[in-house]
Formats: C-alpha cells, sequence, structure tokens
C-alpha cells in the first residue's frame, strides 16, 4: 500500500507538470533553408545572414528560443512536418519553427510554420518583401508569430487538454484505492479573463443617406469623415467558446456633408455629429473581430437652400438627437492597427426625419494596451 501511495503522488506530480508545462512555452528553431529562382527551378543556398539568429533575436523577447542542428533527412527539400516532430519529441516541447526563405525575381518571401505538438498541427505564416528588406521581412514575419502566441483559443485548447488528461488519471486513481472519500466532480476553474487597459484612436471615412424616399429624393447624402477615442476598461468577460469578447466605450466625432438631389434648387447641409457609443467585441477567429454597438447622438445640421425658381434663399440651424446602431467587422493586423468596416444606422427622435444609413470603412490606431489585441 505504502509504494501504490508512493506511485500515486508521483502520478500526481507528473499531471501537474504536465499542466504547467502549457504556460512555459518554448520554441525550437530548426534550420531555414534559403533558395533563389534560377531558370524554372529554386536552388538552395547559403544566405548572407543568419536567418535563425534574427528571428530569435525577435521572438526570444518573450518566449524561451533555442536552436537544433540535426542534420534534415532531405537537405534540398528543407525541414518537413515529421522532422518537426521528432525535434518536438526530443526536447520535449510544443512548438517548433520551421520553413523556408526564397528570392523570385523582385521579391523575397518568408514561408514559417510552427508545428503545434499537443495538437499535431502546423500553422503556417507567410510574409513578402523587396529583395534588399530582409531585415523588415523577418520583423513582419516574427510579428505575425507573436500575434498568434497572443490568441488565448490555442492555449486554453492545449489547458483543456491537460486537465482531462489529469481528470483521467484522478479517477483511476480512486478506482484502484477502496475505501477513499469520492472528491467533488466539478470542473476546474477556467483561466481568468485577461485585464488590460486599452485606449484607440479610430479614424473613418464614408457614405451616408436618407432611408425614407422623399428625404432621399430631396437631400443626398455624400461624404463622411469621423474621428474618435475608444476605451476599453480592464473589465473583461470570460472566453465563449474559447473566443475573446470585450466591450469598449466611445466617442466620436463626426462630420457629414450633404447636396440636393433636386433641379431647381441648390441645397448644401454640413452636420456636426457627437456620438457617445457602447460596443461589444466579440473575436469569431483569430484576427477577425465582429462588432455590435448602441449609442446615442447629438447633432447639429446647417441648411443653405436657394430656391431659384422662387429666386429665395433660406439659411436655418437644426438640432436633433437619436439613438445609432452599429453592426461592424474588424480586421485587427497587429496589436496597434486594425481595419474597420461596417454600417451605422441613425434613428431620430423627431417623428418627420427619415433614418439615415452610414456605411463607413476605417482604421483604429492603438495607442495604450494592445498586448491582447488579437
Amino acid at each position: 500500500m505504502k509504494q501504490f501511495k508512493q506511485k500515486c503522488v508521483c502520478g500526481i506530480i507528473m499531471s501537474l507538470f504536465l499542466s504547467a508545462s502549457a504556460y512555459c512555452i518554448d520554441i525550437v528553431v530548426m534550420p531555414i533553408s534559403y533558395y533563389e529562382l534560377e531558370g524554372n527551378n529554386l536552388v538552395k543556398k547559403e544566405y548572407e545572414k543568419d536567418i535563425r539568429t534574427d528571428l530569435a533575436d525577435r521572438l526570444n523577447r518573450y518566449y524561451n528560443v533555442q536552436f537544433d542542428n540535426t542534420p534534415l533527412n532531405d537537405r534540398l527539400a528543407g525541414a518537413t512536418e515529421s522532422d518537426a516532430r521528432r525535434v518536438a519529441e526530443f526536447y520535449q516541447t510544443n512548438y517548433v519553427l520551421y520553413g523556408i526563405i526564397r528570392k523570385e525575381r523582385n521579391s523575397l518571401y518568408a514561408e514559417l510554420k510552427l508545428y503545434n505538438a499537443q495538437q499535431k498541427k502546423s500553422e503556417v505564416f507567410f510574409a513578402a518583401d523587396a529583395p534588399d528588406q530582409f531585415d523588415r521581412l523577418i520583423k513582419n514575419v516574427s510579428e505575425n508569430i507573436l500575434d498568434w502566441f497572443h490568441t488565448d483559443r490555442d492555449k486554453l485548447d492545449a489547458v483543456k487538454n491537460e486537465i482531462a488528461i489529469l481528470r483521467q488519471e484522478m479517477e483511476s486513481m480512486k478506482a484502484d484505492t477502496k475505501g477513499r472519500r469520492k472528491q467533488d466532480s466539478e470542473d476546474p476553474p477556467g483561466e481568468p479573463p485577461v485585464k488590460e487597459f486599452t485606449l484607440r484612436i479610430p479614424v473613418k471615412a464614408g457614405y451616408w443617406t436618407y432611408v425614407k424616399n422623399d428625404w432621399v429624393d430631396f437631400v443626398q447624402g455624400t461624404v463622411e469623415a469621423t474621428l474618435g477615442v475608444e476605451i476599453v476598461p480592464e473589465l473583461q468577460f470570460p472566453s465563449i467558446g474559447g473566443m475573446r469578447n470585450e466591450l469598449s466605450i466611445g466617442l466620436l466625432f463626426g462630420y457629414r456633408y450633404g447636396t440636393s438631389a433636386r433641379e431647381n434648387v441648390s441645397l448644401n447641409v454640413h452636420d456636426i455629429v457627437i456620438n457617445p457609443v457602447l460596443t461589444y467585441h466579440l473575436n469569431c477567429y483569430t484576427n477577425n473581430w465582429i462588432l455590435f454597438g448602441i449609442g446615442a447622438f447629438f447633432e447639429v445640421d446647417i441648411w443653405h437652400i436657394e430656391e431659384e425658381q422662387y429666386n429665395h434663399v433660406t439659411d436655418s440651424i437644426e438640432t436633433l438627437t437619436g439613438l445609432s446602431l452599429l453592426l461592424g467587422y474588424s480586421y485587427r493586423i497587429n496589436r496597434r492597427v486594425t481595419i474597420d468596416i461596417g454600417l451605422n444606422s441613425y434613428f431620430y427622435f423627431t417623428a418627420d426625419t427619415s433614418p439615415v444609413l452610414r456605411p463607413f470603412l476605417g482604421t483604429s490606431v492603438t495607442l495604450l494596451g494592445g498586448m491582447y489585441e488579437k
């Protein structure tokens, strides 16, 4: 019985070690092959710089990077996934980086793969640049790899897998140990959500139009520009099926210009819009986010109307308030810059005013935070 208890304790310690290893991310870098296009064939050559060292200089700022110098099975083809699997088993690590750099005509390409031993698959990272921009090429592909590590989805899947293994071992130990009290079978708590204060500056440009036909016939919306500030507080929500989600508070300042859609009427409308908004962000897949927003707005409309038929000029200023609804999509290129596209709808509290549709395209620049943008 004493020997059995010792085995149980050793098993528990080993299982806990395996679970903890999901958080200790080591990357082993295999030889990176370099090729040049000669005629219609790619010829393997030695590059003037040490590709692996340049990669490691950027990756080891956050993770422990090691080199593997084992000769490849196929020197001409470069490293393969089977080579990466062998290296992962030898170093007892989860991540192995391998791939190629190739020069074709007027471009330099990087195609790197990160083998994930727990998922038994490889993530592929591409980058391209001019032949004389090797440093920038390595910088871009390294940032892509680091951005991938910032996602919680893969790490959560790995942790869940280790927790499942630990639970199975505990169940087998309980079955073998007679007379023990049954332990609680509640699921272990998940990872607490990341808490990070983020400050973004959104910039948008678009087109606007009224919805009702009589307003569309009278006023033709043309251009719109918006600048604002968006804050993501430290309070965050638990992930939904491995997908991050967050709530932001924004204040947008917009300018719109419209003109007449009728003959014999010269009309110019200048709108100044202040729009506080709450936006819910859902990380649906890697860098892709879906946006849902609701807010209120205050609008000042400056009208100038010239009726040529009656030789009559009207200048007026009107203030309006209402409700805004947002549906959008955001692609987060990196921790600093996103591309945003969507539709913002305005519904006025004034009964005789038409709702407004505002499709837009823009970008958001992160000034503070952003370590977990992906």
